[in-house]
């Protein structure tokens, strides 16, 4: 597949629109220019070209009746049109072991989170969120400087490096997302087989991404112990929402910011490593021992509120 974006500055809405067709097209190749007769030639075209018509592989949005826009009125940039049409095959090509339920949710719940803010940026649209100043300021920032070399060259060469981070940085995301779906399976099973009694502490005996799954869908649990990848054993609090990072209980104030032999002191339960000033989350050596701290967390909350 031979692709074509303009020539000159580059922004994250086209790196991102070429980085997305990469994931599932391992030979694509690109050009970068504005010539009638490169754009004619070429199989794909983004953010060039004055049409939008997928049929022809043209997906340009800067004619005067754009290329359409979302349910929440941010317009489509050549990244959103890229993922649109491409973005599902990018997600079978790294996750083929997803139904087509999961790959319709990571699609929509990718567009939702992270490509509509870059159209929105593209499109001079005010977006609040993490991306909005972020990720479209780290691409942009791949353009040739004011006094570097600005010849045509470098910037094919600064285009490359961009859309080689941008690739990277979709691939990331398409991971991350998949192990949220996959993982939230495994934690609904722990849960339900969790005695009732039980569930205000869910013990993962093998670490699978839960913060999610666990605020939105587990509403007894207020602690979490699972094995730490980098070793030894965790205890966190649950958060009340997932775009907050108040928790549902903290843990207990007498053990904020205290390690080792300290917080061992405290809790009286040695093989403790460190409690988070912000107690939100602690360590210990063994997954007994974070057991059995989460225990005593519910215990000293449940003696202040009686």
């Amino acid at each position: 597949m031979h692709v074509v974006i303009h020539d000159g500055a580059f922004h994250s809405d086209e790196v991102t629109a070429v980085a997305i067709l990469r994931l599932s097209t391992p030979d694509l190749t690109y050009a970068r220019s504005r010539r009638p007769e490169v754009i004619d030639a070429a199989d794909v075209v983004f953010d060039v070209g004055g049409k939008y018509d997928p049929d022809t592989g043209r997906f340009d949005h800067h004619q005067i009746e754009g290329a359409g826009a979302r349910p929440t009125g941010i317009p489509y940039a050549s990244a959103g049109l890229s993922w649109r049409h491409f973005g599902a095959r990018a997600i079978r090509a790294l996750e083929p072991d997803l139904d087509p339920d999961q790959v319709s949710n990571m699609y929509f719940s990718i567009d939702a989170t992270f490509i509509a803010n870059i159209d929105a940026v593209d499109c001079g649209v005010d977006v609040p969120g993490p991306f909005r100043f972020g990720y479209s300021n780290l691409v942009g920032g791949f353009n040739p400087g004011w006094r570097d070399d600005r010849s045509d060259d470098a910037y094919l060469a600064a285009f490359e490096r961009a859309t080689r981070f941008a690739e990277q940085a979709l691939r990331n995301l398409i991971r991350d997302v998949a192990d949220g779906i996959l993982g939230a399976k495994i934690v609904r099973e722990i849960y339900a087989a969790t005695p009732t009694a039980d569930k205000a502490i869910l013990v993962l005996d093998s670490y699978v991404p839960w913060s999610s799954v666990v605020t939105r869908e587990c509403p007894k649990v207020q602690f979490v112990v699972f094995p730490d990848m980098g070793g030894g054993w965790r205890l966190r609090a649950v958060r009340k929402r997932v775009d907050s990072y108040a928790s549902r209980r903290d843990l207990p104030e007498a053990w904020a910011g205290l390690e080792w032999q300290a917080l061992d002191a405290v809790t009286g339960v040695p093989g403790g490593t460190f409690c988070h000033r912000g107690r939100f989350i602690a360590g210990h050596a063994t997954r007994d021992g974070a057991l059995a701290l989460a225990r005593r967390a519910l215990a000293d909350a449940g003696k202040r509120r009686g």
